[in-house]
């Protein structure tokens, strides 16, 4: 991919040359202008990049294009996206040329979008999506996520909202103000963009000018440090002991009614709680927030679609876990995660320290539950693993 001389930001990336092996030489490709190839803003520019968000240089998941939920105005915003943090990420895209006020425009919008919640977030999403259900939603993100879990989602945390600026040519004072921002706090990136054409066939060319990739986690690492690592580390910290203090309970219960599958956990922060079924890469897990408790099932294999498919092998049996459980199972196979899982719930008021032994109770109890159910159904399940 071509790259950009260094000491002016607003030229354009280098020349691209198609390689030719059988005569080793290189062949220039010849660059071309968006409006000379009549290709549009919205119609083009922000479709490609809606289907295809990797080619901003990492993992980002579209939740609403042309986003106009900004109360009291008429402006739309192009892209709007979530990064693997759940940070939201603000995409604004330009042709030929950047423009003298795209930053005030973006701005803007990451001004305005500051203030949504997660609920509101999943909603956007759902509307984009135009099917299934706000749980259905909250599951893609949390796939999305990975480490999270749809329940217990928080998006877009304070101050935390990115802006990423697209165009084919920048001009110097929006690359200077980007600089500026960025040294400041603000998260903002700028990507240079450049239509090739080889005959008939198109390339685009897509390079990060503002910060450099070389640079750009020291140049946002150092702006961020000082602001907001401590204005959370209180919060985090209060939450953290509060769950270990729970788990602590809850392994102290476990000892004494002889729970074998949690004779050798310790108490941690995290608001999880695993318990091994004797097959790797399935496993038990307990779940506690603030208004659910959760005691599941998982299938965790690195290969997603044999976690598929032991999630189907396992749903052939879902009368008997049903009838044995004795409530509602949730049965999430999750399509865009690498993982599936099988729950029951039950709300709690877990800051609520008087009903931990309630709590606790019923985690053991449906921990309990589990293996019972799926006695039968694990050696199937293993023998499927060893499979392969």
């Amino acid at each position: 991919m071509a790259t950009l001389p260094c000491r002016d930001a607003t030229r354009y990336p280098l020349r691209m040359f198609k390689i030719n092996l059988s005569k080793n030489r290189i062949i220039p490709v010849a660059r071309r202008t968006f409006s000379d190839l009549r290709l549009r803003e919205r119609d083009n520019l922000q479709e490609w990049l809606a289907q295809a968000p990797e080619a901003l240089g990492e993992d980002l998941l579209i939740i609403q294009k042309e986003f106009a939920g900004f109360d009291g105005t008429q402006e739309r915003l192009d892209l709007l996206a979530l990064d693997t943090s759940g940070r939201l990420v603000i995409i604004e895209n330009k042709l030929d040329d950047s423009g003298r006020d795209v930053i005030w425009q973006a701005l803007k919008y990451a001004a305005y979008c500051s203030t949504l919640k997660t609920e509101q977030i999943i909603d956007i999403y759902l509307t984009y999506l135009g099917e299934g259900t706000r749980e259905d939603a909250a599951e893609r993100i949390s796939g999305f996520l990975e480490d999270s879990d749809s329940e217990d989602l928080t998006l877009n945390p304070a101050g935390s909202q990115r802006i990423i600026l697209v165009a084919a040519r920048f001009r110097r004072e929006v690359t200077a103000t980007s600089l500026w921002l960025l040294g400041k706090g603000v998260n903002i990136a700028c990507f240079q963009v450049a239509p090739y054409q080889s005959g008939d066939d198109l390339f685009l060319d897509v390079s990060q000018i503002i910060p450099t990739p070389a640079t750009a986690d020291y140049m946002i690492q150092l702006a961020d440090k000082s602001a907001s690592d401590d204005q959370a580390a209180t919060t985090e910290a209060i939450r953290y002991k509060r769950r270990r203090a729970y788990w602590d309970a809850l392994l102290t219960e476990a000892a004494e009614r002889g729970v074998a599958a949690l004779s050798r956990r310790s108490a941690h922060k995290d608001n999880w709680m695993t318990a091994a079924c004797g097959t790797s890469g399935l496993q038990y897990s307990l779940i506690i927030t603030e208004k659910e408790a959760r005691a599941q099932f998982e299938f965790i294999l690195p290969n997603k679609e044999l976690n598929k498919a032991l999630f189907d092998l396992a749903r052939g049996y879902a009368g008997q876990i049903e009838a044995e459980l004795g409530e509602n199972v949730i049965w999430r196979r999750m399509e865009e995660a690498k993982s599936s899982r099988i729950a029951v719930a039950t709300a709690v008021d877990f800051l609520d320290t008087e009903t931990w032994p309630e709590i606790v109770d019923w985690h053991l109890s449906r921990l309990q539950a589990w293996e019972t159910a799926l006695a039968p159904v694990l050696p199937k399940l293993a023998e499927r693993v060893r499979q392969g």
